[in-house]
């Protein structure tokens, strides 16, 4: 009997692996926003505002941009920095017009 030609074998799919010491940036912009939203819940406002200093060099236009930007507020307003919240209220509100974030943001110090 005649022997029926093979299937061609299918391609090989190899998962996408990111290169040793290639670190992930996604995963290194949620960690500094991890920090700062620790040290802002644990009343160290001084220490979040470092933490989104470092993100905000690293990450300018990062894909939690405006998840760092409502936490600089927070933290402004936390460090007493009512200035400087404000002037970073203006900023987002220029940059996001549409955040769901913005109500958030508009709200005065306490």
């Amino acid at each position: 009997p005649a022997t029926q030609p093979s299937a061609p074998a299918e391609p090989a799919i190899e998962p996408a692996i990111e290169p040793a010491g290639e670190p992930d940036p996604l995963a290194r912009e949620l960690e500094l926003l991890r920090t700062a939203r620790t040290a802002l819940r644990g009343g160290a406002a001084v220490d979040a505002l470092a933490a989104l200093a470092t993100y905000q060099r690293e990450f300018a236009d990062g894909q939690l941009a405006e998840e760092a930007a409502v936490l600089a507020i927070d933290a402004s307003c936390a460090a007493g920095r009512h200035a400087d919240a404000t002037r970073q209220r203006a900023a987002f509100v220029r940059r996001w017009p549409g955040s769901s974030a913005r109500a958030r943001v508009e709200r005065p110090c306490r």
